[in-house]
């Protein structure tokens, strides 16, 4: 397990021409044994984040430690020993294929000079932890994507990594094999307690495996804590649309606003409820009905688990006297892990 702190890193690429500031006074601090997940566009800066965690390429100004270590200094035998205990699980899984698969899950340990009787029994046994025993002879040709990026799963965790690095690991694959390769980091994660940092433009990857998060933006980290914060309040513009695409049902528009779907209704009150934790599983729209007498339309709404707890996202419409209407936003804002947004329809 690793513990990391990157302290305000900036990384700068020079040409001729032009400077390009590919990371912009980044400071984040990803615990020990974590899922750690950053998210952002492309362009974003996630790419370049990896590749100063593995000791590509150095900071411009700033620090980048791990276990109290400054990767940045690293040079010759030390980076080379510090990039054996960092495992890359890639897009395109990278494998060598006129190798076979025990053979490329070997690879490493070759490199590293171990024995290949030992070698042939670390790769047999990572083949079982990833769910492809009786692989061994295949060629990645023969596998599907999820069974590729399995034995690219496999070939990281060959030296034994303290840290374990995901670029866009899920993005070649379809959702339900996406979903397979999840449940196999969040397993690994749990049994050999290796910290994993994944690089997404995805949201949904970060929902259904992360513990905390990173949004990234223009060279800048501009939100970041527990998932479940992030998602139940996101601050920034950025995160806003990442979460509505995730958590907002889509009805053909994941980016419709409130103030869209006011200008297409005649009466009432329209909100939105964001819950979280307890309150996700609560008969909170009955409490409130029978506390303010005021009438309900759910228009949309979706509840989504995530590595700790839940969150939800109800869009009602209240109808009914404005008192009763006023009384039904007072019980809502009362309550405790539930936040609102209101837009009052136009004409009224």
């Amino acid at each position: 397990m690793s513990q990391i702190e990157i302290k305000e890193v900036s990384k700068l690429f020079k040409s001729k021409k032009q400077v390009v500031t590919a990371l912009n006074n980044v400071t984040l601090t990803i615990n020990s044994g974590d899922i750690y997940g950053i998210v952002g566009y492309s362009g974003a800066g996630k790419s370049t984040m990896l590749r100063l965690l593995n000791g590509l390429e150095q900071p411009s100004r700033g620090q980048v430690l791990v276990d109290y270590r400054d990767i940045g200094q690293l040079r010759g035998n030390d980076l080379r020993k510090y990039r054996q205990k960092v495992g890359m699980i890639f897009q395109h899984f990278n494998l060598l294929w006129s190798r076979t698969i025990l053979d490329n899950i070997r690879l490493p340990l070759e490199l590293s000079g171990m024995k290949k009787a030992e070698s042939n029994q670390k790769a047999s046994e990572l083949l079982a932890l990833v769910g492809l025993s009786g692989k061994e002879e295949a060629y990645p040709s023969q596998l599907s994507g999820g069974q590729k990026q399995r034995v690219g799963i496999a070939r990281a965790l060959a030296n034994d990594p303290m840290l374990l690095l995901c670029d866009e690991s899920t993005s070649a694959l379809d959702p339900q094999t996406t979903d397979e390769v999840l449940e196999l980091l969040a397993k690994i994660n749990r049994e050999l307690g290796v910290t994993i940092v994944l690089i997404t433009h995805e949201m949904a990857v970060i929902r259904k495996i992360c513990h905390q998060v990173a949004v990234m933006e223009n060279g800048q980290v501009v939100e970041q804590g527990d998932v479940l914060k992030v998602f139940s309040e996101p601050q920034e513009a950025v995160t806003k649309r990442f979460v509505q695409q995730e958590v907002v049902p889509n009805y053909g528009n994941p980016l419709l606003k409130l103030e869209d779907l006011a200008k297409e209704k005649r009466e009432g009150v329209l909100v939105q409820v964001t819950f979280k934790g307890n309150q996700a599983t609560q008969p909170l729209i009955s409490k409130m009905i029978k506390a303010s007498q005021v009438d309900v339309n759910v228009i949309q709404g979706q509840i989504q688990a995530l590595q700790k707890g839940s969150v939800g996202t109800l869009l009602i419409e209240l109808l009914g006297q404005k008192t009763s209407i006023e009384k039904a936003l007072i019980y809502l804002e009362k309550q405790e892990e539930v936040s609102l947004e209101v837009a009052v329809y136009e004409g009224n």
